[in-house]
């Protein structure tokens, strides 16, 4: 089975389970940038935790089916139509051979996330099927999609499943992002401390899965460098420009800028539903708040998805 892509949307790309095990040698983890949304579309369709889907920033793409198959997309808010007939985000679909889906243009979040039942069939590269572009590794030949291509579909068809609204993240153009102190956070002065809660910061058009960089009025520094430390997705730094950068699923493994805050487990998967122009306030936690929030997550979706399903850190 197989969906052939009549419209690509811009920079659409398969992503799975990170890549683990290669950061100490540069290589980021990738994977999803919205891990939430994607696990809820591959548990729409029956799929294993981790398989590849498809991820389509700002939407605006168009499928035809090549043979009957099952599918889901979750994640920002688009319209969606089979046949020109409308049809729901966050419930599994059944698109007949040579029927067209199409995915509208986002209006409220970044990025949508489609999965098939069965899976999009990926090769491996270091342990995933990620794609990773900076270095063209995984996905679809290490690329964003193109008109034309032909995604392969796993012939171990899945029973799909249904899932409760109330349980699809809801997105805007606007997020609060909650968070912890990091390591550099204490040499800051403290009208740059006090900075970066007091005000709202703009997401950057130069957004990337690397990082979200933030406009404002710039923080007064008294450093700008550290010795070259470890950095992950969620980490927020804070170069010499004085403007904060949120790092991505495809982030570099080490930095040399202050690590000044860090986004708490419940709130990554919002990181992937930042779009350009949108607004992004800090709220900081304690870490033993982060905590009962990470718990508070599972709680929302026990009996749905696992702790390690939500974790937005990859296990072994």
């Amino acid at each position: 089975m197989s969906l052939r892509v009549l419209k690509p949307g811009p920079q659409s790309i398969l992503q799975a389970y990170p890549r683990i095990g290669f950061r100490h040698v540069g290589v980021p983890w990738s994977g999803p940038a919205d891990q939430l949304s994607a696990t809820l579309a591959n548990h729409l369709c029956g799929n294993g935790f981790g398989n590849p889907v498809l991820e389509i920033p700002m939407g605006g793409a168009a499928f035809e089916a090549q043979q009957d198959v099952a599918l889901a997309v979750t994640g920002g808010q688009a319209e969606l139509a089979v046949d020109g007939q409308p049809a729901g985000l966050g419930q599994a679909l059944l698109l007949k051979k040579n029927s067209k889906l199409s995915i509208g243009s986002v209006s409220a979040g970044f990025r949508v996330y489609l999965a098939v039942a069965g899976g999009f069939e990926a090769a491996e590269v270091m342990a995933s099927a990620s794609t990773y572009l900076p270095a063209s590794l995984g996905g679809f030949a290490g690329r964003a999609l193109r008109e034309g291509d032909v995604l392969e579909v796993g012939s171990n068809q899945s029973t799909t499943r249904d899932l409760p609204s109330d349980l699809l993240p809801r997105f805007a153009q606007s997020h609060i992002i909650r968070v912890t102190r990091s390591p550099e956070f204490s040499a800051l002065p403290r009208a740059a401390q006090r900075g970066l809660f007091s005000k709202p910061f703009t997401a950057s058009r130069q957004l990337s899965r690397m990082g979200v960089p933030l406009e404002a009025e710039a923080l007064a520094l008294d450093r700008s460098e550290i010795a070259s430390a470890p950095v992950h997705p969620g980490t927020v730094q804070l170069p010499p420009s004085g403007l904060p950068i949120i790092l991505g699923p495809d982030a570099q493994t080490t930095g040399g800028y202050p690590r000044v805050l860090s986004v708490i487990a419940a709130d990554m998967h919002r990181l992937g539903q930042i779009g350009p122009g949108h607004r992004v306030q800090f709220f900081e936690r304690t870490e033993e708040e982060a905590e009962a929030d990470f718990r508070g997550l599972c709680a929302r979706y026990a009996g749905v998805l696992t702790p390690r399903e939500l974790s937005p850190t990859p296990a072994r």
